[in-house]
């Protein structure tokens, strides 16, 4: 079982507590990770990731979105049904996998190889994604 801090004071949606019960449960106990942190940027500047997690060999950066029901995927925003849509979390947490990795690399030496991943979890059971036309 991994362990997962908590950083901040609650969880701000229903799909972080899923999120975070599921990895702690289904995790093996090599991992070991922080919900809710805040990585900073520049001196006045602080980006949120809900999950980081760290293993032996990798990092992970996790944007949980609870968003439920049909969703389109396109390259820089995500359509849901009803006709609102919301910029891609794809591309946020792979620029937050950046900043990390990249303030990593200030202050350890680090293999040349990428270490530091960004991934988007849906919590919400009901997210049917669609990317072009196809359903998965």
């Amino acid at each position: 079982m991994a362990k997962i801090e908590m950083l901040k004071s609650g969880f701000v949606g229903p799909g972080e507590r899923l999120t975070y019960n599921y990895l702690s449960k289904h995790l093996s106990e090599d991992w070991y990770g922080f919900a809710l942190k805040e990585i900073l940027v520049t001196a006045n500047h602080v980006r949120e990731a809900d999950f980081v997690l760290v293993g032996k060999n990798s990092i992970c950066v996790l944007e949980e979105k609870h968003w439920g029901g049909s969703i389109e995927v396109e390259d820089s925003r995500w359509y849901f049904t009803g006709g609102d849509s919301e910029l891609s979390p794809l591309n946020k947490v792979e620029d937050l996998a950046r900043i990390l990795a990249g303030r990593l690399k200030d202050s350890f030496p680090l293999p040349s190889k990428k270490l530091v991943h960004g991934f988007v979890v849906l919590s919400n059971p009901t997210a049917q994604l669609r990317f072009d036309e196809r359903e998965i």
